[in-house]
């Protein structure tokens, strides 16, 4: 399994890098927070729609425990795309590094406030 560190996975998003960022979690959680440009594990079937299959694609859930992105990514990586990457830090790393998360109502940094 190809991984991505937070700082490199910020590095590309900081720089505007193509990239399909997913999300494999509920649109429950989903709409609780992600990282922002991210969409959700249900629109993976969108994927079908892309024409390169050497598109970068990072997949990630909620942390370090939760499997559902190592399911994802061993679906994409079956589904014939060749440049997928795991996030297993996840949304928990992601906000825990200070970068910022985005809800359904609005993009926010985590701060002393929000812990």
């Amino acid at each position: 399994m190809d991984t991505i560190s937070t700082n490199q996975l910020h590095g590309i998003l900081e720089r505007g890098d193509p990239v399909v960022l997913i999300m494999a979690m509920s649109d429950a959680a989903f709409s609780m927070g992600h990282i922002p440009g991210s969409i959700n594990a249900k629109k993976v079937r969108e994927l079908d729609e892309l024409e390169d299959f050497d598109v970068p694609i990072v997949v990630y859930c909620t942390g370090p425990d939760c499997a559902a992105s190592a399911i994802a990514y061993r679906q994409i990586v079956a589904a014939g795309y060749s440049n997928v990457r795991h996030y297993s830090g996840g949304l928990a790393s992601w906000a825990d590094s200070g970068h910022p998360i985005e809800t359904s109502a609005r993009a926010y940094p985590k701060t002393e406030e929000d812990v």
